[in-house]
């Protein structure tokens, strides 16, 4: 499996002719879940650990490409017993199965506005608990702007809906339901510096 999810990211992470690659800055991003619970309830949480880079063309979407990964064991819903046992083999198994892994193949329907902003689906496969299913991600495309170091950055947010079953985490399905909405918010900036930096 990791040999696997290492071949689909290197594929991934070759830059089309032209498209400059961007990479995640963890400390500026986020990848949070929430989940029904007891049917009346609902649990949420974060996963602390994650990275990736995408490759970005200005107005050519057929070239953009998206990978990253995520450590399963980084969860984190506030409660230290339950993080524990999400970690276990009843849910993420997160021994065994030590990273989740997100690969894109494409983007559909891009529509962008006067102000640059975009909105795309963004359709490729995601691996968790050792099984890998295609997913299609909603994505808000902010666009590039400089910080204040004058440094470039790229600004998106993402969502989907996910199903345990999909993924043979069906632990607990009278009290915890099957569906999972993810939500992405992502910063990032050129892997390369820009001219001028030091």
């Amino acid at each position: 499996m990791r040999k696997t999810i290492a071949a689909l990211l290197l594929l991934a992470a070759v830059s089309p002719a032209g498209a400059e690659t961007f990479r995640i800055d963890p400390a500026r991003s986020s990848v949070t879940f929430k989940i029904g619970y007891l049917l009346v309830g609902h649990v949420q949480g974060s996963f602390k650990n994650f990275g990736g880079d995408f490759n970005y063309l200005e107005g050519s979407p057929r070239v953009w490409r998206a990978s990253a990964t995520i450590d399963p064991a980084s969860i984190d819903t506030g409660v230290r017993k339950r993080d524990a046992h999400l970690r276990s083999p009843d849910f993420f198994d997160a021994h065994r199965c030590p990273a989740m892994a997100f690969v894109s193949d494409g983007v559909r329907s891009f529509q962008a506005n006067e102000s640059g902003f975009g909105t795309f689906q963004l359709h490729g496969n995601l691996t968790i608990h050792c099984v890998t299913r295609p997913v299609l991600l909603d994505v808000l495309w902010k666009g590039t702007e400089k910080d204040a170091s004058g440094r470039l950055r790229a600004k998106a947010a993402a969502t989907t809906v996910l199903s345990r079953k999909e993924f043979q985490m069906t632990k607990d399905e009278a009290m915890i339901g099957d569906k999972v909405d993810i939500a992405i918010r992502l910063e990032s900036s050129p892997t390369e510096p820009n001219p001028g930096d030091k």
